[in-house]
């Protein structure tokens, strides 16, 4: 039986110890970490050399966004997963974030079982894809079940009025 490949993953994240700890995580779990970025514009720089199947990032960087991140990479890269990994928890963002591209959301701080339940939905979306290059089968709407894992996600979080 062949071993199935487990995809490939960039780590977006101002914090030097978040970057590290993800990345013992995943590495423990046999996923393949290509690259590490501290914020956007290393990212993008990065994207050139390395593609990524999924990029875990972070909405509250430096300069760029993560948010606005997200934009940037689903326009060139629309086959790229992006996994949102951040303290940020306010409904706004999450709801920002799905609507454009992201594939999950995990609140920091999170233990390894969010992680990787959260990366094995995105893994499965990955498999279930025709052609994971071909960008037509990434732009689906959000089926029925999907949208009721959002509605979960939305209500776990924190009411934060003071966040505008």
């Amino acid at each position: 039986m062949m071993k199935e490949q487990q995809p490939k993953i960039m780590i977006v994240d101002d914090c030097s110890v978040m970057r590290s700890l993800l990345r013992n995580l995943l590495r423990a779990e046999n996923y393949a970490v290509v690259a590490e970025a501290s914020n956007a514009e290393v990212a993008l720089e990065l994207m050139k050399k390395v593609t990524p199947d999924i990029i875990c990032l972070d909405i509250r960087m430096p300069n760029v966004s993560g948010l606005d991140l997200l934009k940037e990479i689903k326009a060139e890269h629309p086959h790229i997963h992006v996994l949102m990994i951040t303290a940020n928890s306010d409904k706004e963002s999450v709801v920002e974030a799905i609507s454009n591209g992201a594939s999950g959301f995990v609140v920091k701080p999170f233990s390894s079982n969010k992680i990787m339940t959260a990366l094995n939905k995105v893994k499965a979306k990955i498999s279930e894809e025709p052609n994971s290059n071909n960008p037509q089968s990434v732009h689906k709407e959000m089926d029925h079940q999907e949208a009721k894992e959002m509605g979960e996600v939305l209500d776990t979080l924190p009411d934060n009025p003071e966040l505008t």
